[in-house]
């Protein structure tokens, strides 16, 4: 790998894990007097807690302002989590690089009524969460609302199932203790997965420790209203009553009602879904790119100017003008 890098021979380095492997990158860098950015992806120490770790919180946030600290730019996909990691003490050279959205694959016209069908016979609407099936994600507390959810919209004349779509520890668990209307699917992926986002009717999502929530914006993008907790990175996507509704984060009672709210109202669930189709499309990978790679030139015209070379180092030969990759460099 380090032969690789070095013919290779980056004028940056953008270190996306705070792994092993991230970890070696990082020395990679320092060591050649390479700018180095890095990115803040996931909430490892809240993930702690779901572990049964939540002793180890400290250390994990300290380890990670190290980290972080050393790069001349931290890049972070939400204004949530930038404002959590400011006030917990990173450093201020943080900036937003948000995440883009695929809106051909995932699209309202993938939807199908016998897909419907077959993921939850006899149902009126679809409730669906997409996503690691795991204590993290908070699924205990979909699985408290639903019954609550299920039973006021029956008294509404309408039929309300709750679809899981994905795998991980907790979902053997689940299959044995799930109520009635709660179907599972597996792990989906490609096209398959974008038809099932667009089978749903809302999107419900009950994790509070996300730095963006990818699966949110595939489901806006499916033309699907999401139901998302007033916390962490969805909120720069969920906006109330514009693509979904926000409900106080831990709260199984306030989650019921906010998916009630649209399950009675056909007209607003449908003014929703056109909005959160909408707002996706405006999110392409290639507009986020295009402000990632600014970015990165941004960085490195910095650094030339402030940092020179490590003595004894062997720099990049910058003789043609960089142009910047999707591999996370800027090459010559």
């Amino acid at each position: 790998q380090k032969r690789a890098l070095h013919d290779f021979r980056p004028d940056l380095v953008h270190v996306a894990t705070e792994a092993l492997v991230g970890v070696a990158g990082h020395r990679w860098a320092r060591d050649r007097g390479l700018p180095l950015v890095t990115s803040y992806c996931t909430n490892f120490p809240d993930y702690l807690s779901g572990y049964g770790l939540g002793w180890a919180q400290g250390w994990c946030w300290h380890h990670l302002r190290n980290f972080h600290g050393q790069a001349e730019v931290t890049f972070c996909p939400s204004h949530a989590t930038l404002d959590d990691l400011r006030g917990r003490g990173f450093h201020e050279r943080m900036r937003i690089w948000s995440r883009g959205v695929d809106s051909e694959l995932f699209s309202p016209s993938r939807r199908s009524e016998a897909l419907r069908r077959e993921i939850a016979p006899g149902a009126d609407l679809i409730l669906m969460y997409v996503g690691r099936i795991a204590p993290e994600k908070r699924i205990g507390l979909l699985m408290d609302a639903f019954p609550r959810i299920r039973a006021r919209a029956a008294g509404m004349g309408k039929r309300v199932a709750l679809v899981l779509v994905g795998d991980g520890p907790a979902l053997a668990s689940l299959r044995r203790t799930a109520g009635p209307d709660v179907h599972f699917t597996g792990y989906r992926r490609g096209q398959a997965l974008a038809e099932h986002y667009a089978a749903a009717d809302l999107f419900v999502f009950p994790s509070d420790t996300e730095t963006f929530g990818q699966v949110v914006t595939e489901a806006l993008a499916s033309g699907v209203p999401a139901i998302a907790p007033a916390r962490g990175g969805v909120m720069d996507t969920v906006i109330p009553d514009e693509t979904g509704r926000l409900f106080e984060p831990g709260n199984a009672d306030d989650l019921a009602e906010q998916a009630l709210s649209l399950i009675a109202d056909d007209l607003l669930r449908t003014r929703l879904a056109r909005q959160a189709r909408t707002s996706a499309e405006r999110r392409s990978w290639a507009a986020i790119f295009e402000t990632l790679f600014a970015d990165y030139a941004r960085v490195v015209a910095e650094h030339r100017a402030n940092r020179p070379a490590m003595h004894g180092s062997t720099p990049p030969d910058h003789t043609t003008k960089g142009s910047p990759t999707r591999d996370g460099v800027v090459t010559r």
